[in-house]
């Protein structure tokens, strides 16, 4: 079943729903559906961490303006729960690896996000508001253990 805030954000942004597929979740309180839409394929999200959603439209809205490479953000409810952004596709990195192997394509794959991440600090850094993170201030030794445990647990 399609969720009625879901529907109504799609309306409130002119987007014809063609198909919604629920995405299984993993780690995080998130739900993410795959959409197929007049404008082509997204993917809409629900979160019930409103302050973790402004968080995240705000870094990809810094991340966007710098040219780097992030899905764009279409709509965004007035309550901030939902939210809809363009579809990156099916495949991370790991599924390639895991089902072509360490090939010369994988390489060149890794060779491009070995690239693109350092990308994210250096450019990002003197315009991203640091007081909109959660969690840890500093991604040390303990916010690392934090974060390895918790999707061990979930």
């Amino acid at each position: 079943m399609i969720p009625q805030a879901l529907l109504n954000l799609l309306q409130s942004a002119n987007i014809a729903l063609l198909e919604c597929q629920a995405i299984p979740a993993s780690g995080g309180d998130r739900q993410y559906y795959r959409l197929q839409t007049s404008l082509g394929n997204l993917i809409a999200a629900n979160s019930t961490s409103i302050a973790e959603t402004k968080t995240f439209l705000e870094f990809t809205k810094v991340f966007s303006n710098l040219n780097l490479p992030v899905p764009k953000i279409i709509a965004v409810n007035e309550t901030y729960d939902w939210y809809i952004q363009t579809d990156a596709g099916k495949d991370c990195l790991l599924d390639i690896v895991l089902q072509h192997g360490i090939t010369e394509n994988t390489i060149e794959l890794y060779k491009q996000v070995i690239i693109a991440l350092p990308k994210f600090q250096i450019l990002a850094h003197k315009t991203i508001d640091y007081t909109l993170c959660l969690a840890a201030k500093q991604f040390n030794t303990d916010a690392a253990l934090f974060d390895l445990n918790y999707f061990k647990q979930n």
